[in-house]
């Protein structure tokens, strides 16, 4: 797995879109860092992100332990790895969903994320070949 602002660095600008925007969203007044991983194989196919979701709020104390941690497929169905801190699995779930909801962006970029990171990996692979 490899971490999209590590392979496309962010965007210093807050409505960058797109490969570098970095994904920011709200629950009960803390703002959270989504940090999303991917699997860079060309050959595999598995279509989905790993996310971390990171407590980034000014007026809330910030932790590099991760409040959720879960498996996003693209077709919008959230499958979670695991879930840390107050949230049920049902309750990460719907918070999940309200997200990709308020941020209809969302999933299109993750898509894009995906399919740029594999292509890096083909790159990455062809030049060992020669």
């Amino acid at each position: 797995m490899v971490a999209a602002d590590e392979v496309f660095g962010v965007s210093k600008v807050s409505n960058s879109c797109g490969l570098t925007r970095p994904i920011l969203e709200e629950h009960r007044g803390i703002v959270h860092r989504l940090l999303d991983f991917y699997c860079i194989n060309p050959s595999c196919k598995c279509g989905e992100t790993h996310l971390s979701v990171i407590r980034v709020d000014k007026d809330t104390a910030a932790s590099d332990e991760p409040w959720i941690t879960l498996r996003l497929h693209f077709e919008g169905k959230v499958g979670l790895s695991h879930v840390t801190g107050p949230l049920s699995r049902q309750q990460a779930t719907a918070l999940i969903t309200e997200w990709i909801q308020k941020d209809p962006a969302l999933l299109g970029d993750i898509e894009a994320r995906y399919r740029r990171i594999k292509e890096i990996g083909r790159r990455i692979l062809g030049r060992k070949g020669k």
